[in-house]
């Protein structure tokens, strides 16, 4: 089953079963929901539902892909899909149209509200590129092993793990700002951006709440749950 979580918090179970394993789940500007899962035959499925969560297409990949999917993004071009050291792409129809690797560092595909993103994290950088269609634009490099990436605020930002510390960095000149009551002890997943002094992440495969209104309250659990972007 699949619940979904509006910006006040609220919780709604919706109304849906697949019976297949679920990869990854996004979302695009109008609403739509796509589902990424894998059949028993190795295959896998694409899903959209509509803003009323009802499926109003598939896609289907053969059961003979070279490597295992891991992540889905949708972009206005097609989906960009992660396998263990590439990005696949693929137009809105589900013709390959090529790919962005491969890595040998680790990496993300990024959605903010009006950019998608690739970011490259080594051992002491971390390369952001602005993507235009399934090609790599403007590229800004930072002198910070970054993990947990998510999308950020604004353009140009994305909130990011540095020492168990939280950044809101601006790739685009190098400066960050620390939440500095947000340490967190554990393996630090996604993020999704609130308000200018609250937000949610993923810790050690729970959802939890940060806030930086009032000093002794750093975080609040919510819930055993998997936090998409």
């Amino acid at each position: 089953c699949f619940y979904f979580m509006g910006a006040d918090l609220d919780v709604t179970k919706a109304d849906i079963a697949l019976d297949s394993a679920v990869v990854s789940i996004d979302a695009d500007s109008d609403g739509n929901i796509y589902v990424l899962s894998m059949e028993q035959d190795g295959s896998y499925i694409i899903t959209k539902l509509n803003p009323a969560l009802v499926v109003s297409g598939t896609l289907i990949f053969p059961a003979d892909m070279e490597e295992a999917l891991w992540d889905m993004t949708v972009g206005p071009e097609g989906y960009y899909i992660e396998t263990f050291n590439n990005v696949l792409c693929y137009d809105l129809s589900g013709k390959y149209t090529g790919e962005l690797g491969p890595f040998q560092d680790a990496f993300d595909v990024i959605k903010n509200d009006t950019e998608l993103i690739l970011a490259v994290s080594g051992d002491d950088y971390t390369q952001f590129s602005i993507l235009r269609g399934f090609e790599t634009g403007d590229t800004y490099k930072v002198s910070m092993a970054l993990s947990g990436i998510s999308a950020g605020p604004r353009a140009g930002h994305v909130f990011a793990v540095n020492s168990g510390i939280v950044w809101d960095l601006d790739f685009t000149s190098g400066n960050y700002t620390g939440y500095s009551n947000s340490y967190a002890s554990g393996e630090v997943g996604s993020f999704m951006y609130l308000s200018p002094d609250a937000y949610l992440s993923v810790v050690n495969g729970e959802l939890m709440y940060y806030t930086l209104a009032r000093q002794g309250e750093e975080r609040r659990q919510a819930g055993d749950c998997f936090l998409g972007r």
